[in-house]
């Protein structure tokens, strides 16, 4: 009891006579020290003294990015990216907390609590969140820094403080959105190597559902805009270059390649088919949406901008004709069921949107092509009726 109650005054006297990173350095450097000595030597109370310590940390920690030069876009000081005392702190944070999970963890130090105990559920699964949640910002907060400290005027950008270009602007949340593409595919791949906790595979699972969201809301316009820009204008006035139209195919890349590895993250759930479904329409709607932004990228550089609708009607029924013919030859109905919703999608934006102020040559030839696809998938279905309804099919595993 005395010896607690040193610990406590201790803790309490960190904020009185030291300010600022120090803070947060004691306070997470002694949660580590009580868990790991608790834990190895079977004493719970220093463990539950850990855990009170690891949240005064994370608030201090909260605290720091406040007063961040970098978090709060202020230059002022001179703060470097990357070489700074709030930098190396939430280095310090995500080591000490990682230590922590990984002692928890450990197969030699088993837990002493309960299934269902507060203490229990706080290391199972709150800290594990809390050490993702600490180490994403740490690092994106010194990547926006990082852009938005290349533009000043003293470090050989065009733009000036305050007022950043509209390109600089997007690379910038772009370069963020493809960090958190590959942070979310190094979380994945760490955890399933080492640790193999089921809620961090979730957690995986809802990011990617997220970043696929964020990519359709605002990654395909500024894409579009940061390409098209660039090859408009031969490169001519624009601070990063041929980056402007690598960068999209690389976040291509990395958002395709965690939605095909997200199978296994779904095999954790069992075998439920709702989530299996709602994987497949997150695929083929991310490559419809890209080959979507690529068509809409070269017909507006060409000049042939103006008939994207009709285009974009034919693209997609094409698509899915690809997912008809895809669904009949592997005997996988999700397939051809999606295929056959993306016409319906289709033909609702031909008539509704399409048509609207399209002269006639455009209406013929949107209507002879879509119409050309439907028989195309009409003869389809009959000629293979008796293979694909003779027997139970199989379940996508795409």
């Amino acid at each position: 009891m005395v010896f607690g109650l040193s610990l406590l005054y201790l803790t309490l006297a960190v904020p009185i006579q030291f300010d600022g990173n120090w803070v947060t350095l004691i306070w997470v450097g002694e949660a580590a020290l009580l868990f790991i000595v608790g834990r190895t030597r079977r004493a719970t109370g220093y463990e539950a003294l850990s855990a009170g310590l690891i949240i005064l940390g994370a608030i201090s920690l909260m605290h720091d990015w406040g007063n961040h030069p970098l978090s709060m876009m202020n230059f002022s000081t001179g703060t470097q990216p990357f070489a700074n005392i709030t930098f190396f702190t939430g280095l310090f944070v995500i080591g000490a907390y990682g230590a922590i999970t990984y002692f928890h963890h450990h197969k030699k130090y088993p837990s002493p609590y309960t299934e269902g105990s507060l203490l229990r559920v706080f290391f199972d699964y709150s800290l594990p969140v809390l050490l993702l949640l600490v180490t994403y910002i740490v690092f994106f907060i010194e990547i926006r820094g990082l852009f938005s400290f290349a533009t000043l005027p003293e470090h050989g950008a065009g733009g000036s403080f305050g007022n950043w270009t509209d390109e600089v602007e997007s690379f910038r949340h772009l370069i963020l959105y493809l960090y958190s593409l590959l942070f979310v595919a190094g979380i994945y791949s760490v955890n399933r190597k080492w640790f193999r906790i089921a809620i961090v595979d979730g957690g995986v699972f809802c990011g990617i559902v997220v970043l696929t969201g964020f990519l359709f809301l605002n990654g395909f316009p500024a894409l579009n805009d940061l390409a098209a820009g660039y090859l408009k204008k031969d490169g001519a006035g624009f601070y990063f270059g041929a980056w402007n139209v690598i960068l999209r195919y690389v976040i291509f890349a990395a958002l395709l390649l965690l939605l095909l590895t997200s199978r296994a993250v779904i095999k954790l759930f069992g075998e439920e088919k709702l989530l299996q479904r709602f994987r497949f329409v997150l695929i083929h709607s991310s490559i419809l949406g890209m080959l979507s932004a690529e068509y809409l990228l070269w017909t507006g550089i060409s000049g042939d901008g103006d008939q994207y609708k009709p285009g974009l009607s034919i693209l997609w029924g094409l698509y899915a004709l690809f997912l008809i013919v895809y669904g009949i030859r592997k005997r996988q109905i999700v397939f051809r069921v999606g295929g056959i919703v993306l016409f319906v999608a289709t033909l609702v934006k031909l008539f509704v949107y399409d048509l609207e102020g399209a002269g006639t040559v455009t209406k013929t030839i949107s209507f002879i092509s879509l119409g050309v696809l439907l028989l195309v998938v009409s003869y389809l279905y009959n000629r293979y009726k008796d293979v694909l309804f003779g027997k139970d099919e199989k379940e996508s595993r795409f």
